[in-house]
């Protein structure tokens, strides 16, 4: 069931148990900095594409090679 997927488990959870869990894992998603607020300005950030820059030791290394 839905459920299930959201609470991480395969057993079957009565309904007034799901929201209390559901409640408790709002709870501590928000303790760690994962509110509504912050998904939402996440959502509408532009995705960025962040690449690590080569050492000059590596594109020297390259750089010969290429000549040979």
């Amino acid at each position: 069931m839905a459920w299930d997927l959201v609470l991480g488990h395969s057993k079957k959870i009565l309904p007034k148990d799901f929201q209390k869990k559901l409640d408790e894992r709002i709870a501590r998603a928000a303790s760690r900095g994962f509110t509504h607020k912050y998904q939402n300005e996440r959502g509408h950030e532009d995705n960025s594409i962040c690449l690590k820059q080569l050492a000059p030791a590596t594109l020297k290394k390259y750089e010969d090679a290429a000549i040979n």
